[in-house]
């Protein structure tokens, strides 16, 4: 049997033991919900950049047809120009200032295409970082998704 002074210690120390292990187990409760904010951002970002790259594919295609339009239009057309007819050659002029001007703009398309895709790829990356192979409340991860002020992407 346990001396009264023995018995006090032993009670000192697992109360201790018990205050330590709450406040770590609070500490990474907060840690838990920040984790889930961070991962909810993420999210939020990803989803943003999906849309982006998505209109940003949308516009790479139709400048790809316009350029490829304009490209077949000036190819049909070189063979039936009237080197002698001066209208005709202004047209043809005309019309392969227009393809120039349609393959520079598919050039620079391509470009923001590029880096639409970019931040795409770089907003899954930092999901898959903070989000998978997490367990995450799902409670708090609705709460969150309805009220998070996250940065904007």
């Amino acid at each position: 049997m346990l001396s009264h002074g023995a018995r006090f210690f032993a009670a000192t120390l697992t109360a201790a033991m018990l205050t330590a292990a709450g406040a770590a187990w609070a500490q990474n409760d907060k840690a838990s919900t920040a984790a889930a904010l961070d991962c909810v951002c993420a999210e939020q970002t990803m989803q943003s950049r999906r849309d982006d790259a998505a209109a940003e594919h949308k516009r790479y295609d139709e400048s790809l047809a316009t350029a490829r339009s304009l490209g077949h239009e000036a190819q049909a057309a070189h063979g039936r120009v009237n080197t002698d007819n001066r209208d005709e050659i202004e047209a043809y002029t005309a019309l392969l200032s227009r393809r120039d001007a349609a393959i520079q703009a598919f050039d620079d398309e391509s470009a923001r295409n590029a880096d639409a895709v970019k931040r795409y790829g770089d907003a899954v990356n930092r999901y898959n970082r903070l989000c998978t192979g997490r367990l995450f409340d799902p409670g708090e991860m609705t709460v969150l998704r309805q009220s998070a002020a996250c940065p904007r992407p």
